[in-house]
């Protein structure tokens, strides 16, 4: 039986590239042949099913936020796929599970982050009336008539729904 503390060289395909491709280096550092997607546009463009499974065709890792049942019968060396994101909604866990690849997120502050900013611009903008007072201006008006009252945050209860990383990090966010 092989002793489980020998490292083993792999293959890695990085088909979607976050942050730069410097960050990487660890892995060939490590003894691991890396190759990187052509498309190194941070995710902003997506591989075909084909050009996925070309890149990968011979990788035992991957890193991507999609796992089809396509693309695992496209890649059968295939062992892992990581995905830099949080969100696992494009992957379909059982089929992964059924070929026997594993399949992992990456869930960051960073990233946690990324997705709590957003959530507080969107309650500050509900709060403040944003999109009803942006039409109003749009439309020549420029006072409002008294009836678009808006909330203030200072000193006030949030209710999160769901305090999982995302809910927790708009909860420290909100200061509390």
């Amino acid at each position: 039986m092989r002793d489980p503390r020998t490292r083993t060289s792999m293959k890695i395909a990085i088909a979607i590239l976050v942050g730069p491709a410097d960050d990487y280096e660890v892995l060939r550092e490590a003894g691991h042949e890396l190759v990187f997607s052509p498309k190194r546009s941070n995710g902003v463009l997506r591989l075909t099913t084909d050009e996925l499974i070309e890149l990968a065709s011979d990788a035992e890792g991957l890193v991507y936020n999609v796992v089809t049942p396509e693309i695992l019968a496209g890649l059968p060396r295939l062992k892992f796929v990581i995905s830099p994101y949080v969100g696992y909604d494009k992957v379909d866990v059982a089929a992964a599970t059924g070929a026997g690849v594993l399949f992992a997120n990456t869930q960051t502050e960073g990233n946690t982050a990324g997705m709590a900013e957003p959530t507080l611009a969107l309650m500050l903008g509900a709060a403040k009336r944003l999109p009803q007072r942006s039409a109003r201006l749009r439309d020549g008006g420029w006072r409002d008539d008294g009836t678009e009252r808006s909330l203030l945050f200072h000193e006030a209860t949030v209710g999160i729904v769901g305090f999982g990383a995302i809910g927790q990090s708009v909860a420290r966010h909100l200061g509390g």
